[in-house]
C-alpha cells in the first residue's frame, strides 16, 4: 500500500511538473505573438498617421487654409518635411518664405530641425509630430523615371500649393530642391515591421 502511494505521489509530481512546462512554453510563445503584433499595429498606425497628415496639408492648401489663426497667410502652401538625423519626428509645415521679402516660395521647410516649439507667426513650422517608440524613418526612396530609385537622401520635402491636388516632391541637391515624381517613405519598428508610405506627383498617399 506503502509503495503504491508513493508512485501514485510521484505520478503526481512529474504530472504537475510537465503542466508547469507546456504553462510555460505557451507562455512564452502567446506573449512572443503578442509582442510583435502590437510591434506591427504600431508601426501601422504610426504610417497611417503619417498619411493622414500628408492629406491634411493637402486638404489645407487647396482650401486656402489661413497659416495660422491672425496671421493674415493665406498662401496655400502646406507640406510635410522628413529628416532622417530625426529618425521618430515630422514637421508639418507651412510655406512662408516670401511674406514681405519677395523671395518666391520654394516649396520645402527652410526653418531649423531643431524649432522648440511653433508658436510664432515667422516659422515654417506649424506642428511637429513624434513617433514615440512605434516608428522611425528607415529610408527615403525617390523615383524619376527612367532613372534608377534614389534611396541615398535623408532629407524629405512634400507640399500641396492651391489650386492643384498634385504633390510637389522634393530632395535637396547641394542645398538645392529638386523636384521628384514620387517619394517613399519607410517607417520601421523596434522589431523590424516595416510599413511604407507612398506620395506620387499625382497627388496619391497610400500605405504599402
Amino acid at each position: 500500500m506503502t509503495k503504491k502511494i508513493l508512485y501514485a505521489k510521484a505520478f503526481m509530481l512529474v504530472e504537475t511538473l510537465v503542466m508547469i512546462s507546456i504553462m510555460a512554453v505557451l507562455g512564452i510563445v502567446g506573449f512572443s505573438s503578442f509582442k510583435n503584433y502590437r510591434d506591427a499595429v504600431g508601426v501601422t498606425s504610426a504610417a497611417h498617421t503619417v498619411a493622414l497628415a500628408l492629406r491634411e496639408a493637402q486638404v489645407g492648401a487647396t482650401a486656402a487654409q489661413e497659416f495660422r489663426i491672425g496671421s493674415h497667410n493665406f498662401n496655400g502652401i502646406y507640406g510635410i518635411y522628413f529628416n532622417m538625423a530625426y529618425p521618430s519626428k515630422y514637421i508639418f509645415f507651412g510655406d512662408t518664405a516670401a511674406v514681405g521679402s519677395g523671395v518666391i516660395y520654394n516649396h520645402i521647410y527652410d526653418e531649423s530641425d531643431s524649432v522648440p516649439d511653433c508658436s510664432t507667426f515667422t516659422e515654417e513650422c506649424i506642428r511637429r509630430t513624434d513617433m514615440g517608440p512605434d516608428a522611425v524613418i528607415q529610408r527615403i526612396c525617390f523615383f524619376v523615371p527612367p532613372l534608377p530609385t534614389d534611396c541615398t537622401a535623408t532629407i524629405a520635402n512634400i507640399a500641396f500649393e492651391r489650386p492643384n491636388l498634385q504633390a510637389l516632391i522634393n530632395k535637396l541637391v547641394g542645398g538645392m530642391p529638386v523636384q521628384q515624381t514620387n517619394v517613399e517613405i519607410d517607417l520601421a519598428s523596434p522589431e523590424g515591421v516595416v510599413r511604407t508610405v507612398v506620395v506620387t506627383y499625382a497627388g496619391q498617399i497610400y500605405v504599402r
